[in-house]
């Protein structure tokens, strides 16, 4: 098992990954994901941005997640408890549903609080999808 940035030739085995994701979500009752929403735009700007992350197990990309600072205008009216220096945040944290359950998830989450550490991030934040 091995973590690392993504690379652009992955955009497919990413948007197959979504795919599977929305459906599983769709036939859980939940509509967080659609069909607008990750595009394969928003991925490839990830991978071009460099922010994107994989987890590869047996050669195969089997999930992903986005570390970058950018902070929805809802995070200024949150009292956060670290508020001072530079904060990680967690975006479009995935896995392929047919691996669910084996920690690909945890895994991915605590790389990002080991790299937030080595970068001197002073506090990790998970962007999430509020229904209203």
């Amino acid at each position: 098992m091995e973590i690392r940035k993504g690379q652009p030739g992955e955009l497919e085995a990413l948007m197959g990954i979504v795919g599977n994701a929305i459906a599983n979500m769709l036939a859980d009752g939940l509509d967080q994901w659609d069909a607008l929403y990750p595009t394969k735009e928003i991925l490839a700007e990830d991978l071009n941005e460099g922010s994107l992350y994989v987890y590869v197990e047996d050669k195969l990309v089997k999930g992903f997640i986005i570390l970058n600072e950018y902070q929805e205008k809802e995070y200024k009216t949150v009292n956060w408890e670290y508020k001072a220096g530079r904060q990680l945040v967690i975006h479009r944290l995935c896995t392929d549903p047919q691996y669910k359950r084996r920690g690909i998830a945890t895994a991915l989450v605590r790389y990002a609080e080991q790299w937030a550490r080595q970068k001197n991030y002073t506090s990790l934040r998970l962007d999430a999808f509020v229904a209203v």
